[in-house]
């Protein structure tokens, strides 16, 4: 941790040479023709931020402040995620948002690195300003080289995580600096952010307007889950479009006056924020595209040109081309039927070699030549050859699983059945519990249409999908099925304190209408009885011996709500005991019970147990009693806890 003391960067005091750049991620705004398509390479999305004014070199002459710079590698693993939400459903949890980072150098990782937890608390309100001090293991020889590693750094961040960088347009710029062994970088802020008083830090109210706008985008996400990913890519596109109008003008003009009026539209946060002012060019779109994908474990990449932007989204291990852009019925004039076929999106190529696609309308009725995207210097060098060469095949969704059901009469258990999926060689189980993968079978053929899960806790919806593959680990057909494990009686309890009886209690179910008792014997459920109040005792029982109950709660409709379990062990006898009498004597002996500490000894008179006495010894004589006359005793024996642990009883007559 450093904390730096006030520093003015001047050529007098430190060795300082400061360098201005632009971040290297292109602004895509789409000036649109009445066709509104790419005709080969006649592109006319060509606007960029240097309309900004801010394209000239500057010299940053700036301070810092007291500000505190944590560059522990330690905190990024322990910060918790402000944008994600795990998922496995997919059969991969929320999808790794550092796609891009494995394109770096080591040093340009640990500049990465160092920035991303930083910006994940400018995000979240927890941080002012955008000064970072970096330190790595790389020792630079200039600023220039560092300037290069950070520009890098930051143009991959971009990609990976734009829901940390919206307040940062590269028309703001990223300044460098050295000074007393340490390398600084100072992002500026655009003014959409920035506080009106003081331009290097935050506005706390827009900050938090744009944690709004995430918030809805998360929530939107999240109504989406039980969709396939097929669906939910289309449903993103729906969702992206609806919130948002093309920013023409933005695209044609690239006004200031979005800067002024706090609407960037070259941010996911100007479509998610509900504001109907603020509206989106191609950037937008596709960082909100990305960012719902990364939120629903589905694995998506930003594509550039040189001038637009779009999306290759990655189904069943292929990757497809997707432009939200031109999805969008408002970025095209008398096109209503656009939106209905939703063209370029997950459609397949008609040409595509890793540095370029060709993709057609394929809008029934509207006829066009193919789109062609050639991909930017950038796009080449930090998505792999694999992922940018789309399918020239439209993505076709997986059949489903027939007749999956899942069902459960336990607290803890729930199976599975399907019907046999025929092309199958084996099938996939996944159970889901709050968007954490809990369980994964596979089965070993496609003859196996059963699956129990087990260990589940009660009361608790769980999520569970089959899948079909063939022997070549190719995804097939699936179906998702959701069940909700029985809820456990509250507060049952079994208490006895007798060799033949048990008293069982508990907390009304308030949806209950009756309850059933249950024994457990000669290895089956025994019905004892139906009640509708919270105890009942049961009696008969054999002394010294444990019994496992069950209480059932039902509806009125004779549906089971819940149930529990409880094992009581009977009181023991206190063994042989017998009792010899005189005119006006009882004597009692009894063996002693393995545990005993002490005794007890009870007369029963006047409708009632009366202590005689408390002895350690195993023997006991009752004096001055009646002659010819019925005494009845009891015998209860004690542990060290004082537990009751056995008790007999003996009649006598005297003589």
């Amino acid at each position: 941790m450093l904390k730096k003391k006030l520093i003015s960067l001047t050529a007098a005091l430190l060795a300082t040479v400061q360098v201005f750049t632009q971040t290297g991620v292109s602004v895509f705004a789409s000036s649109l023709d009445n066709n509104y398509h790419v005709q080969s390479s006649d592109v006319n999305e060509t606007v960029s931020r240097k309309c900004s004014g801010a394209s000239e070199v500057q010299t940053l002459e700036y301070t810092l402040d007291d500000v505190e710079f944590d560059n522990s590698e330690a905190e990024s693993l322990y910060l918790q995620e402000l944008m994600y939400e795990d998922t496995c459903i997919q059969q991969v949890k929320r999808y790794n948002a550092a796609r891009t980072k494995s394109s770096l150098t080591t040093a340009q990782k640990q500049i990465y690195d160092v920035l991303l937890p930083e910006l994940k608390k400018i995000s979240s309100g927890s941080r002012t300003n955008a000064k970072f001090a970096i330190s790595t293991s790389t020792e630079y020889s200039d600023i220039s080289s560092f300037g290069t590693d950070v520009r890098a750094a930051v143009t991959s961040l971009f990609r990976d995580y734009p829901e940390y960088l919206y307040w940062s347009a590269s028309s703001w710029g990223i300044s460098f600096s050295r000074g007393s062994g340490t390398n600084y970088v100072n992002m500026n802020i655009s003014k959409a952010y920035a506080s009106s008083s003081d331009s290097k830090t935050f506005d706390a109210a827009k900050i938090q307007r744009a944690q709004n706008a995430i918030t809805n985008a998360k929530n939107f996400a999240k109504s989406c889950e039980d969709l396939s990913a097929y669906n939910k890519v289309y449903s993103f596109c729906d969702k992206i479009c609806e919130l948002n109008v093309y920013n023409r003008d933005a695209a044609e003009n690239c006004s200031s006056t979005y800067v002024a009026n706090d609407c960037n539209p070259w941010e996911l946060i100007s479509v998610f924020d509900n504001d109907p002012d603020t509206n989106v060019v191609c950037e937008g779109y596709s960082k909100a595209m990305q960012y719902l994908c990364d939120l629903s474990g589905i694995e998506c990449y930003i594509a550039t040109s040189d001038n637009h932007m779009w999306n290759i989204i990655v189904l069943d291990g292929t990757s497809y081309h997707v432009d939200v852009t031109f999805a969008d019925t408002s970025t095209a004039d008398n096109l209503s039927i656009v939106k209905q076929y939703h063209p370029y999106v997950l459609k397949g190529a008609s040409y595509s070699d890793g540095n370029k696609v060709s993709v057609g309308m394929n809008v029934p009725g509207y006829s066009s030549t193919s789109s062609v995207y050639v991909y930017e210097d950038q796009t080449l060098d930090m998505i792999p050859l694999s992922i940018r060469t789309v399918s020239t095949t439209d993505y076709t969704p997986c059949d489903s699983i027939s007749n999956l059901k899942a069902t459960t009469s336990s607290t803890n258990t729930a199976k599975l059945t399907w019907s046999k999926y025929s092309d199958a060689d084996y099938y996939k189980i996944y159970v889901e519990k709050n968007g954490n993968c809990i369980q994964h079978y596979i089965t070993s053929d496609n003859s196996t249409v059963a699956y129990t899960a087990t260990g589940l806790s009660p009361n608790t919806t769980y999520k569970f999908r089959v899948s079909a593959y063939n022997s070549g680990n190719k995804l097939l057909a699936y179906s998702d099925t959701t069940v909700k494990t029985l809820a456990n009686i509250a507060n049952l309890k079994g208490s006895t304190s007798s060799t033949n009886t048990a008293k069982l209690t508990w907390d009304k179910n308030t949806s209950a209408s009756y309850y059933k008792v249950f024994v457990y014997q000669n290895n089956k459920w025994n019905q004892l009885t139906k009640v509708t109040t919270n105890s009942y005792t049961a009696t008969g029982l054999a002394a010294n011996t444990s019994y496992k109950f069950r209480v059932s709660a039902y509806n009125s409709a004779n549906k089971l709500l819940a149930y529990s379990d409880t094992t009581v062990k009977t009181l023991a006898n206190v063994a042989n005991l017998k009792a010899t009498t005189t005119s006006n004597s009882a004597k009692l002996t009894w063996s002693k019970p393995t545990s005993a500490s002490y005794y007890k000894v009870f007369v029963y008179q006047n409708n009632k147990w009366n202590q005689l006495t408390k002895v350690t010894t195993t023997s006991y004589t009752a004096t001055k009693l009646a002659a010819n006359k019925s005494y009845k005793y009891r015998v209860s024996a004690y542990n060290s806890g004082n537990k009751l642990i056995a008790y007999s009883d003996v009649t006598v007559k005297t003589k």
